[in-house]
C-alpha cells in the first residue's frame, strides 16, 4: 500500500541521513585530531624556534662583550706602551673568537628564518583548512 512504502521510504531516508551523519561525525573528529597534531607540531616549533632565539641573544651578549673588551683593550694599549704587544695579542685572540661566532649566528639566523617559514605555512593550512 501507499502508506507502506512511504513508511520504507521514509525509513531508508532516515537510515541514510543517520549514516551521513555518523561520516560527518567521523571525519569531524579526524579533522579534530589533525588540528589537535598540528597544533602539537606548532607548539613544538614555537619552542625550537625559542630556543634559537635565546641561542642567538646569548651569542650576541657575547660579541658585544667581545667587541666591548676589544675596544677597552684599544684604549689601554695606546696608553701603555710596554704591555700594548700583549694586549694586541689578546685583542686579536678575541677578534679571531668574535669572527669564529660570526658563521654559527648566520646558521642560527638561517635556521630560524626557516622556522618561521614553516611555521607561517603550517599557520596558513591551520587557516585554510579550518
Amino acid at each position: 500500500t501507499a502508506v507502506n512504502k512511504a513508511k520504507a521510504s521514509a525509513a531508508a531516508l532516515s537510515e541514510g541521513v543517520s549514516g551521513a551523519v555518523a561520516r560527518g561525525e567521523k571525519q569531524h573528529e579526524e579533522a579534530m585530531r589533525e588540528v589537535a597534531k598540528l597544533r602539537d607540531e606548532s607548539e613544538t616549533l614555537n619552542e625550537k624556534v625559542k630556543k634559537i632565539e635565546d641561542d642567538v641573544s646569548a651569542l650576541s651578549a657575547v660579541l658585544q662583550r667581545l667587541g666591548s673588551r676589544g675596544r677597552e683593550i684599544e684604549r689601554r694599549e695606546s696608553v701603555d706602551a710596554e704591555t700594548g704587544g700583549q694586549m694586541k695579542d689578546k685583542l686579536t685572540g678575541r677578534m679571531a673568537a668574535i669572527q669564529k661566532l660570526r658563521p654559527k649566528m648566520r646558521k642560527l639566523e638561517a635556521r630560524i628564518q626557516d622556522l618561521v617559514s614553516s611555521l607561517m605555512g603550517q599557520a596558513q593550512t591551520l587557516t585554510v583548512g579550518g
